[in-house]
């Protein structure tokens, strides 16, 4: 978007789960190491649908820990369950077991994606 569109879109917001990549510097330190470790196994660049997968996958190994490997207690421990530190930025799962995360919303400033605080 940016080479793109140059100029005329600098202070263009947009909205996101997961920023970064090769070109770019990552949101948050945890995208950045996850990334890394991404690149190193695949030898590619995640996209934003890896890095989700990722938080979904450790927040359900968490919540079938919590449960004790009962299956009719992980949907409640998913509820309970809460990623403070995740790839995509803190989530959980709500009671009406929806996922709860706060976006990400960036900004372009000087021709490059800063996170933009709101």
């Amino acid at each position: 978007m940016i080479p793109a569109g140059g100029k005329a879109v600098e202070g263009a917001l947009m909205i996101d789960v997961y920023a970064g990549g090769p070109t770019e510097d990552f949101a948050l330190e945890e995208a950045a190491a996850f990334a890394e470790a991404y690149r190193r196994r695949t030898r590619r660049w995640p996209g934003p649908l890896a890095a989700q997968a990722h938080d979904a996958t450790v927040l359900l190994a968490r919540a079938v820990k919590a449960a004790g490997n009962r299956r009719d207690q992980v949907a409640r421990a998913l509820t309970r369950t809460r990623l403070s530190s995740a790839v995509c930025g803190p989530v959980r799962i709500g009671p009406g077991r929806q996922v709860e995360r706060q976006p990400l919303v960036l900004r372009v400033e000087t021709g490059e994606f800063t996170v933009h605080e709101y």
